[in-house]
């Protein structure tokens, strides 16, 4: 460096951060001291070398770092309280023990601030990024309605007025790299582009559509001018969110690990992959990089509080989800994105159902055919559709079946007609229904225009067209509809329910299974006719449908509307803090992409690490138990840095001490061996999970549950293995002083 002005700025732009930061200054005979921060070399130079920065007074390039160290040195001498000294202090917290959501939990290992500033030259386009940043947080995280926002864009541009006042009382004395003027236009310029990002939706949206790839909904125009749906094309929305690559191996790496299991033990049913129905749908796919889409389609209610429309506002949504998502990201919600969302009342109208289903069904077929093009891996990825999930009522309405379950052929997977549902299965087996059947009474509906409904058909299905899909085998029973759904106290024979529903629940389940789930679903069907005639409701035909439905359709747990019925909460919790009932559908959708924008955003600084430690102290060796010891005398030294922590998530399970869970499954019936957590220590950064086992007595049919004892004998787990065989943690519950485990689903090792 000749000059050095060009010296000081490298070490400010490359090396401030650095740690440990280590300069000595040269620059004359009575310097020599060393500084260990930048801040305090800053401040020496400004004090002591102030001429040899001259030059840059003349420079027209005035950079951010100008500004940041300038305003510093100007109030170096002022102090301030730290009033965030205590916020990692777990004690400080207002509600220690309040439970965090997925989008709290991606903030809390996320710093936009350093990870948007730090790593590159800060300018007012950076700056401008940040901001809007800021506002997408404030609106789709923490929803608050967009008059608070600009509030508070107004006040921090108050704020920025008062420091440039504050500046000028403080000029005069202090020799300033900078002049007043610079930071005045400065300081203008930034209050200029908050107040034209803040101004209204349009400069909002063109932002976000700049900085964070923002996709608006698109309007559908249905039958009438007025009458319109939304939809997000999903070749944009799926490009998006599999562009870095880093969501699409572990998609990948899930499906070859799947695979590979299943090879090993082919009794295993670990996926939908495995389904009759799925299986033919990618045969019909030629190329290999091909992944599962799943739809779901509900009614939400959203209530307009206040004014004369205070009348119930519904909703048909249609969501969908990657069918081969990892188990750790499919269990989120954020993993289910929206498709459409429409009035259900515009369902009525012939022409208008037939304009939006039509649309849908020419997105989904242009994504199986087309595919799209992922930069980063340079590769093609493909689609093909899995299924059509809803509650039994959507299902029927979606497939073309009549929507009575109190008259006629009321079941979409057989013919079994009302008055039937009385007689056992011991005496009769209903046909069930295929291709060939369904498509010929579908022609004789057709030829009657419609005006009658043939042994439950009653007319063709939304989704025709759509490739892949049939009535008969696009959807799938739910069980979170027909086991949690209903008063299931009615229900005498709880022990065989419970013991169908252990089976039906699990994850995996066993090809071998099946033959006996049959007779199980067979004998509670009769047992409910002989004892319990006038609680026969389809609901109660509906589960014997299972065994054949996990041969077509795959593992029953995967096809569960539950998570997608999380989903509506978001949209009933926006649509009151919006307070826009004028059009709900575009306050949604849009609301929905811009949160999604957000989500990406917080992905692409996930964190490896599958293990955050929540809360944990220093202890010393010597405080250890002796017990203790003896376990680690093969990991641990006295030297070694020892922490003990209250709780950890691994991969979002939350195990803290006390936890149970399940160590290993022991003889041929697969009884489970329960383990309670004790300790977790982190020593010499290796994490240490000391468990004391517990002796399995008996398993009690009443209770459902397993007896257990304990043994006083500790043991180093592997949360993982213990994860894999039951990826929960569990409680004991204390009856007439024994102690129990429930455990709801049949184990199997794999």
């Amino acid at each position: 460096f000749q000059h050095y002005p060009k010296l000081f700025a490298h070490i400010r732009d490359e090396h401030r951060e650095e740690s440990p930061f280590s300069i000595r200054c040269e620059l004359s005979m009575m310097c020599g001291s060393r500084y260990s921060s930048y801040d305090s070399y800053r401040r020496h130079i400004y004090r002591c070398h102030r001429s040899l920065l001259d030059s840059l007074d003349n420079n027209d390039t005035m950079s951010s770092a100008d500004i940041s160290d300038s305003i510093e040195d100007l109030f170096s001498d002022l102090t301030f309280d730290d009033t965030l000294q205590c916020a990692g202090d777990p004690d400080s917290s207002i509600y220690p023990d309040e439970e965090i959501d997925e989008l709290d939990r991606l903030f809390s290992s996320f710093d936009s601030v350093s990870s948007s500033s730090t790593n590159q030259q800060l300018n007012f386009d950076k700056l401008a990024q940040f901001y809007t940043y800021f506002l997408l947080e404030l609106r789709e995280h923490h929803l608050l309605p967009q008059k608070i926002v600009q509030l508070i864009s107004s006040n921090i541009c108050k704020l920025f007025d008062m420091i440039i006042k504050l500046i000028k009382t403080k000029a005069p004395s202090t020799t300033s790299l900078l002049s007043v003027t610079a930071y005045e236009n400065a300081f203008a310029h930034i209050t200029s582009m908050i107040n034209s990002i803040s101004k209204n939706e349009y400069q909002f949206l063109k932002r976000c559509k700049k900085h964070f790839s923002y996709e608006p909904p698109v309007e559908i125009i249905l039958d009438q001018p007025n009458e319109h749906a939304y939809y997000i094309p999903l070749k944009k929305s799926l490009s998006y969110t599999l562009q870095d690559g880093q969501l699409l191996h572990a998609i990948i790496d899930n499906i070859n690990s799947l695979s590979n299991r299943v090879a090993q033990d082919k009794d295993l049913v670990l996926s939908n992959r495995q389904g009759h129905f799925v299986k033919t749908n990618l045969y019909r796919q030629t190329n290999s990089n091909v992944l599962l889409l799943k739809l779901y389609t509900d009614g939400i209610s959203i209530t307009n509080p206040i004014g004369p429309h205070r009348d119930s506002h519904k909703l048909t949504c249609f969501y969908y989800l990657l069918d081969d998502l990892p188990e750790v990201i499919r269990s989120q919600v954020n993993s289910i994105g929206l498709h459409c969302i429409c009035y259900t009342k515009q369902f009525n109208n012939d022409n208008s159902r037939t304009i939006l289903t039509n649309v849908l069904v020419e997105d989904i077929n242009k994504l199986q055919n087309d595919g799209i093009t992922i930069p980063c891996l340079s590769s093609r990825i493909y689609f093909v559709f899995s299924s059509v999930c809803g509650d039994n009522l959507a299902s029927n309405e979606v497939g073309g079946f009549q929507k009575s379950f109190s008259s006629g052929s009321f079941c979409r997977h057989c013919f079994i007609t009302y008055e039937q549902k009385h007689i056992p299965l011991t005496d009769i087996s209903f046909v069930p229904r295929t291709r060939l059947k369904h498509d010929f009474i579908l022609n004789q509906v057709i030829l009657n225009n419609g005006r009658q409904i043939i042994q439950g058909v009653k007319g063709p299905s939304w989704f025709k067209d759509l490739i892949g899909f049939h009535p008969t085998e696009s959807l799938p029973p739910d069980v979170m509809h027909d086991f949690s759904e209903d008063d299931l106290t009615l229900f005498p024979v709880y022990i065989i329910l419970r013991e169908i529903i252990s089976y039906i629940y699990a994850n995996p389940i066993r090809k071998s299974w099946l033959p006996y789930l049959d007779g199980l679903c067979k004998q509670f069907y009769s047992l409910m006719i002989e004892f319990l005639p006038d609680y026969v409701t389809p609901k109660v035909h509906f589960i014997t449908e299972y065994p054949r439905s996990i041969e077509m359709h795959g593992l029953p747990i995967l096809n569960s509307c539950i998570r997608f019925e999380s989903k509506h909460l978001y949209f009933k919790q926006l649509a009151i803090r919006s307070f826009n009932f004028k059009n709900p559908l575009l306050t949604l959708s849009k609301r929905h992409q811009l949160r999604d924008c957000l989500l990406n955003t917080l992905h692409s600084s996930f964190p490896s690490s599958s293990i955050t430690i929540r809360s944990s102290k220093s202890i010393e060796y010597s405080k250890l138990s002796l017990p203790l010891r003896r376990l680690l005398i093969d990991d641990i030294k006295d030297t070694d840095l020892i922490c003990q922590c209250a709780s950890i998530d691994y991969h979002h399970i939350n195990i803290r001490t006390k936890s149970i869970m399940i160590h290993h499954l022991i003889h041929t019936e697969e009884v489970p061996v329960f383990c309670e957590v004790h300790y977790i220590l982190n020593i010499a950064d290796k994490l240490f999970v000391i468990a004391e086992t517990l002796d399995t007595v008996s398993f009690n049919e009443k209770l459902w549950a397993y007896e257990i004892e304990y043994t006083g004998k500790l043991c180093i787990i592997n949360i993982e293995h213990c994860l894999k065989i039951y990826p929960h943690c569990l409680d004991i519950y204390i009856v007439e002083q024994k102690n129990y485990i429930n455990v709801l689903t049949r184990l199997t090792e794999h």
